[in-house]
């Protein structure tokens, strides 16, 4: 039986480099904003997170899109 995907929602996530630890390892901390549509492009997504990041007072590591989906099996 085939099954398919029925989107919800999602999550815009900022991984953001805070600092480091006595090792010399990065220390990061995520900023989350929800209710990302689901028909937003992955461009639009990146773009939009690259800007908020430019308004942290900590540097940007990574832009994450985080996806919530159901999944319905067909008949």
């Amino acid at each position: 039986m085939a099954v398919s995907s029925n989107p919800l929602s999602g999550r815009l996530q900022l991984r953001l480099v805070v600092g480091m630890d006595d090792l010399g390892n990065h220390l990061y901390r995520t900023q989350s904003y929800s209710n990302l549509k689901p028909s937003a492009s992955d461009q639009d997504v990146y773009e939009v997170g690259s800007a908020l990041a430019g308004l942290q007072e900590h540097g940007l590591e990574e832009v994450r899109r985080v996806s919530e989906a159901v999944l319905i099996e067909e008949p």
